[in-house]
């Protein structure tokens, strides 16, 4: 999956390859306690199952995106 992922990166700041992302599945520890979200599932499913796991009490609760507001000027 990482290496499917980082073939369809399009550029920004990051420098993680594939060579990085090698070199930390050798070197470190699992992360059992790790909850997995599958961010191919629809933006709305993704975002509930990270709130979920985040904090049970924002299951269902309804969120509204803002864009910041900005000054004038």
């Amino acid at each position: 999956m990482t290496a499917e992922r980082l073939a369809r990166r399009t550029g920004g700041i990051s420098d993680a390859d594939q060579a990085i992302a090698t070199a930390m599945t050798a070197t470190m520890a699992p992360w059992p306690e790790a909850t997995e979200i599958d961010t191919d599932a629809p933006h709305e499913q993704t975002l509930d199952r990270a709130m979920t796991a985040i904090h049970a009490h924002w299951a269902g609760v309804p969120r509204r995106f803002r864009r910041p507001r900005m000054e004038p000027g």
